[in-house]
């Protein structure tokens, strides 16, 4: 059985990473995966490039975004899918018997290209994107569930979102071997409720993780080989794009670390981004991290931390997260969206109440001053052991496959 994954990108991006990870953890099973990709990072032998052209890859998301630049009201994502590409040439090279779709925007595939496949087809949604207009967070809109008509995302005379919906539709419905996997609960309910996939296959999968690259280091020798004082609590915050994207609640979480009667005994630090925030009122003072890229740092600056806050106001099934809790690092977030998959209430972390940052704060606090913390840590290492690690979530795609492929020929 051989394998495609396509995503736009390899190793960058939240969607690039957790498709990656699933491509390798595969090929460690000894299963014939390959990836396809518009934008290659790694040096991954499996991993082919769309094109051998940069700068057509450079520039296809611009070309794509051109219907955007005066219908979009501000700098939510959106896409539209709308540009031709020559993508089954290279899937017909490698000739797989299967297809796994994954984050494929930003100019990389036209939607009406699936209708070349003629493979049998997973989708992992990685956000919204594949059963909307165009959006990829729908801000809790729920137009998916009829037909994107009234985009609120687009100015009031804007035809965009329906357009791309129309022809999304028309593609869909002339696809029969089309499988929808909502890699969180919270995803794989909205494809059962959208209009777009209320008629094909849907189930739930989830990301895997390497808990091999992944798992606890010494929290006092974590914090001092990063030059932290081991008698302060460190609170961590972190995603790409951590304080540019709204999505991620960092004023979210601003608000709730203002509300802290004592700070000077925490130290706060946010990695994702160099973006410096103005945090004067609530007197708290940032260390920003930047991008990390490797792995052991990454290790470090988790097992580091007495507590994750993950404040998005949406979210699917966030690496950042499953990456914390396997160095046994409680998470904090709101009980919104994928979150619920990870974190369970008071015996991994804390579900705070939807957007209420007095609540986020005391869940916070519940974290740090806790005298069960080991138990809650310990439990954080199992949950990911139990549910998230590559060999249990390899042995369900591998199974899916084979159905897949079996219900094909029969």
């Amino acid at each position: 059985m051989k394998v495609l994954h396509i995503n736009t990108t390899d190793i960058t991006g939240g969607a690039g990473i957790a498709a990656f990870r699933l491509h390798t953890a595969l090929r460690e099973a000894r299963q014939e995966s390959f990836m396809l990709v518009q934008n290659k990072k790694s040096e991954n032998s499996f991993v082919y490039k769309s094109s051998s052209i940069p700068y057509i890859n450079r520039i296809r998301a611009e070309l794509d975004n051109i219907p955007l630049r005066f219908a979009l009201k501000n700098t939510d994502i959106f896409s539209v899918s709308n540009l031709q590409d020559s993508i089954n040439k290279k899937i017909q090279k490698i000739k797989p018997d299967i297809i796994h779709l994954h984050w494929i925007a930003g100019g990389y595939i036209k939607t009406e290209s699936l209708l070349k496949f003629n493979i049998p087809i997973i989708w992992s949604l990685h956000d919204m994107v594949p059963f909307t207009g165009g959006c990829h967070y729908d801000n809790n809109c729920g137009n998916y569930k009829l037909n994107c008509k009234s985009c609120p995302m687009l100015k009031t005379n804007s035809k965009l979102a329906h357009n791309t919906y129309n022809r999304k539709l028309k593609t869909y419905e002339q696809i029969n071997n089309l499988y929808i996997n909502g890699l969180s609960k919270w995803l794989y309910n909205c494809a059962k409720e959208s209009s777009l996939f209320s008629n094909k296959k849907v189930f739930n999968i989830p990301n895997c993780i390497d808990t091999n690259k992944f798992y606890p280091i010494n929290k006092i020798i974590a914090k001092k080989e990063l030059g932290i004082d081991i008698n302060k609590k460190n609170i961590l915050f972190g995603a790409v794009a951590a304080t540019a994207d709204k999505r991620k609640g960092f004023d979210l979480l601003k608000d709730a670390l203002g509300k802290m009667k004592v700070k000077n005994n925490k130290i706060f630090n946010v990695f994702g981004s160099k973006q410096r925030i103005n945090t004067d009122k609530a007197k708290l003072n940032f260390n920003y991290l930047g991008h990390i890229s490797n792995k052991s740092l990454l290790r470090t600056v988790y097992s580091a931390a007495d507590v994750i806050v993950v404040p998005s106001r949406q979210e699917n099934l966030s690496n950042v997260v499953l990456e914390a809790l396997a160095c046994g690092t409680p998470a904090v977030a709101f009980n919104i969206g994928g979150m619920t998959d990870m974190i369970k209430h008071k015996q991994n972390g804390y579900l705070a109440k939807p957007f209420n940052t007095e609540d986020l704060k005391t869940g916070i606090e519940w974290i740090i001053n806790n005298k069960n913390y080991n138990i809650i840590s310990e439990n954080a290492i199992n949950t990911i052991k139990f549910k998230f690690e590559n060999s249990v979530v390899v042995k369900q795609y591998i199974e899916v496959y084979n159905n897949i492929i079996e219900e094909k020929y029969n």
